[in-house]
C-alpha cells in the first residue's frame, strides 16, 4: 500500500513577518514620496517667490521726479525740475523737454542713508509771454538695465496782468527804437554769454538788490514805443543818481562786460545752473570778463548809455536765456538741487 506524503501548511508567524515587509516598504515608499512632494512643493515655493521678486524689482522705477512749484506758475515765474535716482539703480541717461525745447540737466550725487542717489537738476522760464494754459515737462530715463522709461510732469501757467507803458522817444533813441539788426545784435552777444553755465551752484544765500533806487518800469511791462510795440520789459528799471555804485547781486562768475547797441555798457553775471544777472545802461565797469565776484561786491557805476532816457539801472534776472521776475529773488534764491531742498520763493 502506498503512503502519500502530508503537504505543511504555511505558518502564521511566516504569513505575517511577509505582511510586515511588505508594509514597511509601503510606509517607506509613502514617506520617500511625501518628502519628495513636499521637496518639490518648497521648489516651486521658492521658484515663484523669486519670480515675484524678479518681477517686483524689475517693475520698481529707476527714478522719482518732481516740479517747484508743483503745479501752477504765473507769467514771469521759473520752474524746477530734479530728477533722482532709487537706491540701488544706476540711471545711464536723462533727456527733458518743455515748451518744445530740450532742458539742460545738471548732475549731482547725493548720500541716501549708505547710498548714493543721483541728482539730475534743471530750471527753466515761463516768459511773461508765454500763453496761459496747461503744459508738461517729458522726462525719458535710461537706468543700467537698458530699461528706458518715460514720464509726463504736469503744470499749469497762470495768467498775469501786466501794464502797459507808452513811451515817446525822439533822435537816436527813436532810431534805436525800431533798428531790428541792433535788437539782434544784442542778443546774439548776450546769448553767447550765457551759452555755457557753470554746472554748479555759486551763489551764496539770498539775492539781494543791485541798489537802492526808485523802480520807474516793472518787469513785464508792456512796451511801446511811438505808438508801436517793441517789447515786454525784461527787468526792473531802478532810478539812481549818474554814478551810482552798482553791487553784484549775488555771488558768482563775470561773463561778459562791454557795449551794447539797445542795452549800453553792460555786465553779466553767471551765478551758476542756469541763473544769471545783467547790469545796463551803465557808465563805468569795476570787473571784467573771468572775474569772480562776491554778493554785495561793487561792479560798475549807473549810467545812461544805449537806449535810455535818463540815469537808471536796468537790471535783469534771467534762468537760462529768458527773463524772470527780480521779485523772485530779492530776499531769496533758488532751491538747492538735493531731495531736502526747500522752496524759498514761497
Amino acid at each position: 500500500m502506498t503512503v502519500m506524503a502530508r503537504r505543511k501548511k504555511p505558518s502564521l508567524t511566516c504569513s505575517l513577518s511577509v505582511l510586515a515587509i511588505l508594509g514597511v516598504l509601503v510606509l517607506t515608499a509613502w514617506a520617500g514620496w511625501r518628502a519628495a512632494a513636499a521637496a518639490d512643493q518648497r521648489r516651486q515655493e521658492e521658484a515663484r517667490r523669486e519670480a515675484e521678486a524678479a518681477a517686483a524689482e524689475a517693475a520698481r522705477p529707476s527714478f522719482t521726479a518732481r516740479l517747484e512749484p508743483a503745479t501752477s506758475v504765473d507769467q514771469g515765474d521759473y520752474v524746477v525740475v530734479a530728477i533722482e535716482s532709487t537706491a540701488k539703480r544706476v540711471i545711464t541717461g536723462v533727456e527733458a523737454s518743455v515748451f518744445d525745447a530740450k532742458l539742460p540737466l545738471y548732475q549731482f550725487a547725493e548720500p541716501v542713508g549708505s547710498e548714493t542717489a543721483q541728482v539730475y537738476y534743471s530750471s527753466f522760464a515761463v516768459g511773461s509771454a508765454r500763453k496761459a494754459g496747461d503744459y508738461v515737462v517729458s522726462l525719458r530715463v535710461t537706468d543700467s538695465r537698458g530699461v528706458e522709461k518715460t514720464e509726463t510732469l504736469p503744470f499749469t501757467v497762470r495768467e498775469k496782468k501786466f501794464e502797459v507803458q507808452r513811451m515817446t522817444v525822439t533822435g537816436q533813441n527813436a532810431a534805436l527804437a525800431s533798428d531790428d539788426s541792433a535788437w539782434a545784435y544784442d542778443r546774439d552777444l548776450v546769448n553767447a554769454a550765457k551759452a555755457h553755465p557753470t554746472a554748479k551752484p555759486l551763489w551764496d544765500g539770498d539775492f539781494i538788490k543791485p541798489l537802492e533806487g526808485e523802480i520807474s518800469t516793472e518787469f513785464g511791462q508792456i512796451r511801446y514805443v511811438n505808438g508801436v510795440l517793441t517789447s515786454r520789459h525784461s527787468g526792473l528799471d531802478l532810478e539812481a543818481p549818474m554814478g551810482a555804485v552798482i553791487h553784484a547781486v549775488n555771488s558768482g562768475l563775470v561773463v561778459f562786460v562791454g557795449p551794447l547797441k539797445i542795452s549800453g555798457n553792460t555786465v553779466i553775471i553767471d551765478h551758476g545752473l542756469g541763473y544769471f544777472s545783467s547790469y545796463n545802461h551803465m557808465s563805468k565797469f569795476s570787473v571784467k570778463v573771468g572775474d569772480s565776484v562776491t554778493k554785495g561786491q561793487e561792479i560798475g557805476r549807473v549810467g545812461s548809455t544805449g537806449f535810455s532816457t535818463s540815469a537808471h539801472l536796468h537790471w535783469t534776472m534771467t534762468v537760462g536765456l529768458t527773463g524772470v521776475s527780480p521779485w523772485l529773488f530779492i530776499g531769496k534764491q533758488p532751491p538747492l538741487p538735493f531731495a531736502s531742498y526747500v522752496d524759498t520763493r514761497k
